[in-house]
């Protein structure tokens, strides 16, 4: 029979055998998965830099456009008075800043179009598109087919037939002429610049657009007349309004007509020229034989812009403001950019102020913690591991990332010191 006594001192044993168990184990096992009192401070050094180094904010927001004619790929020119260059279509779109004016090509439909920019993408123009073929002395386009003379247009084909020639510019009663002189291709616009130190003026012509779009910019506080002249062929009426419309009469002898207004479209049967002024000009037709010779008087100003429209159908089928704009409110998106990510060890490092006796190794994965197993290889390595046999300690964390079209992606970073 056993004495109570020895019971208890078994039970002591017992009991200090597993105190002493608990204790080793907290003395050989700790170390491995704790660097000290140091370890948040190096892990706070590692994660704050690298999310300060590679994360960026942008701005995205709408860009709401009304169209009031009927939809397809149409030239946009629209007022840009927002203070930032460094936009960009999500969706990719070819455009341009100029002028002060956001210059895109786009498909619209009938009624309210909205498009997102980014702001803060670096980028100030995307070009691309097909369907403009220029040279210095040509722009080809959808139909259209215009010829230049000293970057200023001359000769005008729709559809291979011949409308306009001859064209010729004066200001103030002088002939126009110009000795700075260039032109640009954007792929989706053609600019053709001709001017002076007082005077310029551009053409623009669009990509799948019969049209040209006229600007003029002239020195401040400044004003000219400028007539332009041009031969055109085959066209039977004209119309403004409802008080000024009328047919040409081709006679042997020679006959003028003269009124003012800021619109005309010229037309026949099965074609259609319309033309857009800032302003009232005077037109003077005179016709002879075949042949009408058309005198526009334009009184222009700084910023002027003018522009020929080539269409089928009737003079309703284009209007001056086919379409309205406003940009909508700004959301502000933050996180990181993975196309800014610097793998240079020794220079972050450095930078960072990391200490000498220690290193640190970042992994960067394009999903979850919970889904590395799809993804074994990282997008970015940061620094080799070469702490095998060392205390080592390491945790992970999901962020976001931002792409440049502002949309996110959850991806994980791996951080490991030792």
């Amino acid at each position: 029979m056993k004495k109570r006594g020895s019971s208890q001192i078994d039970w002591i044993i017992s009991l200090s055998l597993f105190l002493l168990y608990v204790g080793w184990f907290f003395v050989f096992i700790r170390p491995s998965i704790n660097l000290g009192t140091s370890k948040d401070a190096l892990v706070t050094i590692i994660t704050n830099n690298f999310e300060d180094d590679s994360s960026w904010q942008l701005k995205k927001y709408p860009l709401f456009v009304e169209y009031n004619l009927s939809g397809g790929r149409k030239p946009l020119m629209l007022d840009y008075n927002l203070n930032a260059t460094d936009i960009y279509f999500v969706d990719y779109i070819p455009f341009t800043i100029w002028n002060n004016k956001l210059l895109f090509v786009a498909n619209v439909t009938t009624g309210m179009n909205t498009f997102w920019l980014i702001e803060g993408t670096n980028q100030t123009s995307q070009y691309g598109l097909e369907g403009l073929n220029i040279e210095p002395d040509r722009a080809v386009t959808e139909n259209l087919t215009v010829y230049l003379d000293d970057y200023l247009p001359d000769t005008l084909f729709y559809k291979g037939t011949e409308l306009i020639e001859s064209m010729s510019y004066k200001i103030n009663d002088y002939s126009f002429v110009s000795d700075i002189t260039n032109y640009t291709d954007n792929g989706f616009a053609a600019f053709f610049s001709a001017g002076n130190p007082n005077f310029n003026h551009t053409a623009i012509v669009f990509s799948y657009s019969p049209e040209i779009n006229n600007f003029i910019q002239l020195e401040q506080n400044t004003s000219y007349i400028m007539q332009i002249t041009a031969d055109i062929y085959d066209f039977d009426s004209y119309f403004s309004d409802n008080n000024h419309y009328g047919n040409f009469e081709y006679e042997n002898d020679s006959q003028s007509m003269n009124y003012s207004f800021d619109y005309i479209t010229i037309y026949s049967s099965n074609k259609y020229i319309s033309m857009f002024f800032d302003n009232y000009v005077s037109f003077n037709f005179t016709s002879y034989n075949s042949t009408l010779t058309l005198n526009i008087f334009m009184p222009i100003s700084d910023n002027y812009h003018y522009r020929f429209v080539f269409h089928d159908g009737n003079y309703s089928e284009v209007k001056r403001a086919s379409y309205s704009s406003q940009f909508g409110a700004v959301d502000y998106l933050t996180g990181i950019n993975i196309n800014n990510i610097t793998t240079n060890y020794s220079y972050l490092k450095e930078i960072w102020g990391f200490p000498d006796d220690s290193n640190f190794q970042i992994l960067v994965y394009d999903n979850s913690t919970a889904f590395h197993y799809l993804s074994p290889e990282p997008l970015y390595e940061i620094g080799t591991f070469t702490g095998q046999g060392k205390n080592v300690y390491s945790e992970s964390e999901d962020k976001l990332a931002l792409d440049e079209n502002g949309n996110y992606q959850t991806i994980s970073l791996l951080y490991r010191i030792w």
